[in-house]
């Protein structure tokens, strides 16, 4: 397991508790499980034991639901759960499949199965497209971004309720913070893993809209940046947070990725808020 931090007033802070897994909604919904698959709220000051979910191991993302809505994924069963705000767990069957993540935003949930795409609602209602990705993030407006076996990205149009494929990008891993395009909100970002280096690193993209028309994407490379993970807020560039090879931790300050720790703590998470809190485990 991992201790727990927050960043605060540029430095990050230890909390109680020792986690396998974190995941950040709002201030009110930071969840936690441990390596014996038990279930915690942050309650202000502690972790507050709420739930032992047995023969499961960590939920995948607590994710940016609104109203305490929480969806997770049982890693034993493959199946999915939702937790409404009262905190009842509730196992939804869908179509009887078994899922690789579910994401959520804007009281609904993106779940996977490899085969194909889901959209689900808070009544256990479901909208199936065959699509099938292999990685799905989205950010607190639902709409998600994924990528399918072959790395191509895919983003889901609001307006249309489908999905489009943009054209000449191969990436292994996307993060979405905010994914409103019409309104010029774009925090959508990606690694691509680079073998030319002596160490394998993964170059870091970025996705912009396109001057002429905002209707069309394009990434961008950053220079002289590498992660093994990224994670993107909801709000400006400041909002995106990454892990290098190392198990470094590092900050995007609008030019480039910074170094937000000078310890020798190993980071091995990290995950952003609503709000663009940031809590980490190493």
């Amino acid at each position: 397991m991992a201790t727990v931090f927050r960043f605060e007033n540029g430095e990050f802070i230890q909390k109680p508790g020792n986690l396998q897994q974190i995941s950040v909604g709002d201030p009110d919904t930071i969840w936690g499980v441990n390596d014996k698959s038990q279930v915690f709220v942050w309650n202000g000051h502690a972790f507050s034991l709420i739930l032992d979910f047995p023969n499961s191991g960590p939920f995948f993302d607590v994710v940016r639901a609104t109203q305490g809505h929480v969806w997770a994924m049982d890693t034993n069963t493959k199946g999915l759960v939702f937790i409404d705000p009262n905190r009842t767990f509730t196992n939804l069957d869908v179509e009887g499949k078994r899922f690789r993540n579910v994401v959520a935003g804007n009281q609904q949930a993106w779940a996977i199965t490899g085969e194909s795409t889901y959209l689900l609602g808070n009544g256990g209602d479901f909208t199936k497209f065959d699509l099938p990705l292999q990685q799905i993030s989205c950010g607190p407006d639902g709409n998600p971004w994924g990528l399918d076996s072959d790395g191509g990205v895919f983003f889901f149009d609001s307006d249309n309720r489908d999905f489009h494929q943009l054209d000449a990008v191969i990436f292994d891993q996307i993060s979405v913070g905010a994914s409103f395009p019409g309104r010029g909100e774009l925090q959508v970002w990606a690694l691509k893993r680079n073998d030319e280096t002596l160490i394998p690193t993964h170059d870091v993209w970025r996705a912009v809209q396109n001057d002429n028309n905002p209707d069309l994407f394009e990434f961008h490379l950053l220079e002289h940046a590498e992660l093994m993970i990224v994670s993107a807020g909801t709000a400006n560039g400041e909002d995106v947070w990454g892990i290098n090879h190392f198990h470094k931790i590092f900050q995007f300050d609008g030019n480039e990725f910074v170094s937000r720790d000078d310890s020798r703590r190993e980071w091995k998470a990290v995950s952003i808020g609503l709000r663009n809190e940031v809590w980490a485990l190493a």
